[in-house]
C-alpha cells in the first residue's frame, strides 16, 4: 500500500502538467507594476507539490493577500481559491481550454450589495521571469469588463 501511495505521489506532478499549462515557473519572488511600469506590490509564490500545488502571498495597495492554485483532475486544470469578503473561499475554474495559454480562470459570485458578476483572470506568461495577470469583473452577464487589477509580475533581482 505505501509503495502504491509513493508512486502515485510520483506520477502526480506528470499527469497534473498534463492536463494544464505548467505553472511552477511562478515559484519565487516577484515585484507587481501596474501597467504603467510603476512598482504597485510584491509577491512570494511557493511550489508546494510540482505540477499540483502552488501558494502565493501578494501584497499590493489592498494589503496582503493568501492565493492558492491547484490543479484539479475534475476541473481538469488549474484553479484559483482566495479568501471572499464574507470570510468563504472564493473559486475561479478554468475557462480556456487544458494546456493553452494564455491561463483564463473565472467566476460568478454574488457580490455584498447582493448584485451578480463574473469574474475572469487571466494569466499570461511571457517568460521565466515575467507573467501577467489581468482580473476583470463584469456585472451585465460578460457583456462588458472592467479592470479590477493589471499586474505585471516581473522576478525580484535577488538580494
Amino acid at each position: 500500500m505505501r509503495a502504491l501511495l509513493g508512486l502515485s505521489l510520483m506520477l502526480l506532478p506528470a499527469v497534473a502538467v498534463a492536463q494544464g499549462v505548467p505553472l511552477d515557473f511562478l515559484g519565487g519572488d516577484w515585484a507587481l507594476l501596474d501597467t504603467g511600469g510603476k512598482a504597485v506590490g510584491k509577491s512570494h509564490i511557493e511550489v508546494q507539490l510540482p505540477g499540483a500545488m502552488i501558494y502565493e502571498r501578494r501584497t499590493d495597495e489592498a494589503g496582503e493577500l493568501p492565493v492558492w492554485f491547484f490543479n484539479s483532475e475534475r476541473a481538469r486544470g488549474w484553479v484559483q481559491l482566495f479568501p471572499g469578503p464574507a470570510g468563504s473561499l472564493r473559486e475561479f475554474v478554468p475557462q480556456s481550454r487544458p494546456g493553452e495559454w494564455p491561463l483564463v480562470l473565472g467566476s460568478d459570485v454574488t457580490l455584498r450589495d447582493g448584485r451578480k458578476a463574473k469574474f475572469r483572470l487571466t494569466l499570461s506568461h511571457a517568460s521565466d521571469d515575467e507573467s501577467h495577470r489581468l482580473l476583470e469583473m463584469s456585472v451585465d452577464a460578460g457583456k462588458s469588463w472592467s479592470p479590477v487589477f493589471d499586474y505585471k509580475y516581473v522576478r525580484a533581482a535577488k538580494p
